[in-house]
């Protein structure tokens, strides 16, 4: 697979909108590690005291290490892999053959992890 990068065709809408290209770009960075870090508060905190009976310490290694595990499964896989995967099904109409079962595995996926990022981020 090859992909060609041109200079855009439009150039009106590239001046008016590719200044806050680089913008939104960071701004969706911050959003996700600042998501990430609410997300983890509450799963560290569920995690360390699923294992307490194993130990102080061993609880807070898991409690760490069930944070680190959650919010990348959460953040990463959920919001940068799978919602757009699941916008690209939608919009580029994949819904024959091996494309309706990455589209019904993506859309599930997202709608899954998308409530559950909300769910941590609010509690």
């Amino acid at each position: 697979m090859q992909i060609y990068k041109t200079l855009p065709t439009d150039s009106d809408f590239f001046k008016r909108y590719g200044k806050y290209a680089s913008l939104l770009a960071w701004g969706i960075i911050l959003a996700q590690i600042l998501s990430g870090f609410t997300e983890s508060g509450l799963i560290y905190s569920n995690v360390r005291d699923a294992t307490l009976v194993f130990g102080d310490a061993t609880a807070m290694t898991a409690g760490v290490l069930g944070a680190i595990v959650g919010v990348a499964l959460i953040e990463i896989i959920g919001l940068r892999v799978a919602l757009p995967g699941t916008v690209d099904a939608f919009l580029y109409k994949r819904w024959s053959g091996l494309d309706l079962l990455f589209s019904i595995g993506l859309i599930l996926l997202t709608l899954v992890l998308i409530p559950a990022s909300f769910i941590l981020s609010i509690y």
